[in-house]
């Protein structure tokens, strides 16, 4: 039980290293909706900075 609780703890704490994902996630998500909507995706961009 305590193992599990920690686990959750540990997936709920903000990590530098799952941010780093995260951004990383979103800026390929960017990456590839750009090849298909040029717009949109420079829109995602601009309203993200």
């Amino acid at each position: 039980m305590s193992k599990y609780s920690s686990k959750i703890a540990e997936s709920r704490a903000p990590s530098p290293i799952s941010n780093r994902f995260n951004v990383r996630a979103y800026i390929h998500k960017i990456a590839a909706l750009a090849f298909l909507d040029p717009n949109s995706a420079l829109n995602d961009f601009e309203s993200l900075c």
